[in-house]
């Protein structure tokens, strides 16, 4: 049987803790490969980005903090905020390839 432990006055749907942690940890995950040069190095930040979304989540359930629809909840936030992150990424990387590209023409 499962018990929330802790009563709190703010809302519990969904758990912040756990979108925040998917968004940063998958941005993490993305921009592993683009930012460091080694496979194996890649490798590892990666595995330490999803292993960290992982326990976050898992965190909130055992601490009693949120109920398994929170967490579920707050993974699909955190996805949905991850895709536009990535986009924006991609928008600005373009802007400084292109200027990097002007500025060795002039």
């Amino acid at each position: 049987m499962l018990l929330v432990l802790e009563q709190t006055s703010g809302t519990s749907f969904p758990s912040l803790h756990t979108a925040c942690a998917l968004v940063f940890g998958g941005l993490i995950f993305y921009l592993a490969p683009r930012l460091v040069r080694r496979p194996v190095f890649t490798w590892v930040i990666r595995s330490v980005a999803v292993i960290a979304v992982i326990l976050v989540a898992v965190s909130r359930i055992y601490l009693g903090v949120h109920w398994l629809s929170d967490v579920l909840g707050g993974l699909l936030l955190g996805g949905l905020l991850l895709y536009p992150a990535i986009v924006l990424y991609h928008k600005y990387a373009s802007r400084q390839e292109a200027g990097d590209r002007d500025a060795g023409a002039a």
